[in-house]
């Protein structure tokens, strides 16, 4: 006879001992899977919300940064290259540079692929009374942006002034009464009056913008500037503030005739809202993700304490339930002893007994544990992605494991039952 049909019929007969030690072996296994599944549930969720975040972070970086290079683009011109031999005080002092260099220069730092500046405007200025209405005024000959051909083109800061036209400062259109479209000479040259700029509170409201080619002719200085107005430029994913070191490093390689003012107000303000966009999405999501690797924390702790103290309280039960199994059989085991047979033989029978529990218990247990995780994380991930939540690993580690734990449970009440002395116990009944 083989040995599992007696002991089937036995856990049939004996119905609530069975179910009780089933559950107890499902609820052991179920807390494990259960706690494994969670964690890889919510190992998945944190990936997919930091992604999608990581996604949001990008977009939104790339149009602060496009806002913001927009907003600081306004604050115009922030480096400004002159002739080495320039004294700063004459500079500031006559409101110009009296210094002059190759307007060669300025295609030279073009073509160099210097990266630390962009938006080159070479200028030729000059102060000067305005013979024709005796105003004391500033001449800038300008002739646009340098293009930078290794670099993605940009709206130029400054547009282009056509050889003929002349734009005004706000005070001078102001104070004199002119307007676009009026003719105006200066220095016996005639120029229409192309636009005329707002309010800017600073020596541009003194100031007007020829072709550098005229202004060249103008003041006899063919092929000549005395500045060159450039960018800093900053790469939004730099967290880096700015650093005019780098700039005048650069330059000093490319042009070492030439020296670098930086306008500190506005590369600053510039720095400022360039580093803002870059960085406070980034700290947003750095925040988010130790938020929840800390709550993780918290719940393996949790778990650590939960899933050892179930297991082991499931353990003790199966042992009790075991008990007082082998009491209630022990007339049974004894006649089994009276008429020959072997103590491996019963040994086999509790021992089967205990695997068949084991076996059916894990099996329960591994489905209640994935159904509970499935069931808490299908409305965020969706009944397809619950699939995904099934690990190999842990059902192998279930079927195999939890059937050894009842097996060694069940050791102890199968010693007590094989050493007891068969006459002894019937005689007793």
């Amino acid at each position: 006879m083989k040995l599992s049909r007696p002991v089937i019929r036995e856990m049939g007969f004996r119905r609530l001992g069975t179910l009780l030690a089933v559950l107890s072996v499902a609820l052991a296994t179920g807390v494990g899977v259960a706690t494994f599944t969670f964690f890889r549930a919510y190992d998945m969720m944190t990936e997919e919300a930091l992604e999608a975040k990581r996604k949001a972070v990008e977009e939104a970086n790339a149009e602060m940064a496009d806002e913001y290079r927009k907003i600081t683009k306004g604050l115009g011109f922030n480096i400004l290259i002159l002739p080495k031999d320039q004294e700063l005080s004459d500079l500031y002092a006559d409101d110009f540079a009296s210094k002059y260099m190759p307007e060669e220069y300025a295609q030279r730092l073009a073509d160099s692929r210097v990266m630390s500046v962009r938006h080159l405007l070479p200028s030729l200025q000059h102060k000067l009374v305005w013979p024709e209405r005796r105003r004391t005024i500033i001449v800038m000959g300008v002739r646009g942006e340098v293009p930078l051909l290794h670099r993605n083109p940009r709206r130029p800061i400054m547009d282009a002034v056509s050889k003929g036209s002349i734009i005004m400062g706000h005070e001078l259109c102001t104070s004199l009464g002119l307007s676009p479209g009026d003719t105006v000479t200066l220095k016996g040259k005639r120029f229409e009056i192309s636009k005329c700029h707002e309010r800017r509170g600073n020596r541009d409201d003194v100031t007007v913008w020829i072709h550098l080619a005229e202004a060249q002719e103008m003041f006899d200085k063919e092929g000549l500037i005395n500045a060159i107005l450039a960018l800093e430029c900053r790469c939004v994913a730099d967290g880096t503030l700015p650093n005019i070191a780098k700039i005048r490093d650069d330059l000093a390689r490319m042009l070492p005739e030439t020296q670098v003012i930086e306008f500190m107000s506005k590369a600053l303000t510039r720095a400022e809202a360039r580093y803002r966009a870059a960085t406070a999405a980034e700290e947003a999501l750095e925040t988010e993700e130790l938020h929840r690797q800390t709550l993780r924390a918290e719940r393996e702790k949790l778990a650590g304490l939960v899933t050892p103290f179930t297991i082991a309280l499931c353990f003790v039960l199966l042992i009790l339930l075991g008990i007082d199994n082998t009491r209630k059989r022990r007339i049974e085991l004894s006649v089994l002893r009276a008429i020959g047979v072997r103590r491996n033989r019963v040994m086999g029978l509790l021992f089967m007994r205990a695997l068949i529990v084991g076996l059916v218990g894990a099996s329960l247990g591994w489905l209640l544990g994935v159904a509970s995780v499935g069931l808490w994380t299908r409305g965020v991930m969706g009944s397809f992605r619950v699939l995904e939540l099934i690990r190999p690993a842990v059902l192998v580690g279930a079927i195999t494991g939890a059937p050894i734990l009842t097996v060694i449970a069940g050791w102890i009440p199968a010693l007590i039952a094989i050493q007891q002395d068969p006459a002894n116990i019937l005689r007793e009944e």
